[in-house]
């Protein structure tokens, strides 16, 4: 179970006791529970020990609205993690490659410090002509690597981590340290340049976006359900669009780009 927190202010009242915070559960039918929290504020103050009381255990299983803070004496921490952004990165690279026609000239870096992926690894064999890992999870990647020669015959280099401008010309980044962190980077032959792209907008399956309070940022929300309620579903999902150079642009349009790329 996890908890989404928002803070609202209230007027005093002078005959009752004011009620620190109102509490609504919601139930995702066999996925997930977790509740509404509003803590009300009293001319700017909050009663954060009830709310604390109320949330026991769970009081590191929070996810707050946005634009909502909290002081550090509140001992209310913020759940955050990045697991479903590099597992969406990683969606996203391998249709990203999958649109390249010249795809045996492509060479490729995969990013996964803690070995988290290994058991993709294959995945990436046959979209590139030359696929190398940089890790510090050495031993996982190498059983992994020495799985995919028995079965496939195909070569994946294994390295140990590295914050290093990579030699390649796509490097995937599925973590959250090094060069270019939870991106998909391409090199502009043309201009020995790399072009980043970033994940931006996804699209959330309706039938958990219809449970999702609008001051909650998408991703906090599903974020939340993959690594608090072990909704693995979502980790089918990519990206739908992209943050390049500060500017927006399509999952199609990013295919086509890198193709084009290739094809220079």
């Amino acid at each position: 179970m996890f908890c989404i927190l928002e803070i609202k202010e209230r007027k005093k009242r002078l005959f009752h006791k004011n009620p620190p915070y109102s509490a609504v559960k919601t139930v995702i039918p066999k996925t997930a529970v977790f509740e509404n929290i509003t803590v009300f504020s009293y001319s700017g103050k909050c009663d954060f020990y009830s709310v604390r009381e109320h949330l026991k255990s769970f009081s590191k299983s929070v996810i707050l609205a946005e634009n909502c803070t909290l002081p550090d004496s509140s001992g209310i921490f913020e759940f955050s993690s990045n697991d479903l952004r590099a597992r969406m990165t990683l969606n996203s690279a391998l249709f990203l490659l999958e649109g390249i026609k010249k795809k045996r000239d492509v060479s490729l870096v995969i990013a996964d410090k803690a070995g988290s992926f290994s058991a993709f690894a294959e995945e990436f064999v046959p979209l590139a002509g030359r696929v190398k890992v940089i890790t510090e999870s050495l031993l996982r990647y190498n059983y992994a690597s020495q799985e995919i020669f028995e079965d496939y015959g195909a070569v994946v280099s294994v390295d140990g981590w590295t914050a290093c401008v990579p030699d390649a010309d796509v490097f995937v980044s599925l973590s959250s340290s090094g060069f270019s962190p939870m991106s998909v980077t391409v090199k502009n032959r043309t201009q020995n340049s790399f072009i980043t792209l970033e994940g931006d907008t996804f699209l959330l399956p309706e039938c958990y976006e219809k449970y999702r309070n609008v001051n909650v940022s998408p991703y906090s929300f599903a974020s939340a359900l993959y690594s608090l309620s072990s909704v693995r579903e979502l980790g089918e999902m990519k990206y739908n669009s992209f943050t390049v150079n500060g500017r927006q642009i399509t999952l199609d349009s990013a295919v086509k780009m890198l193709d084009t790329l290739f094809n220079i």
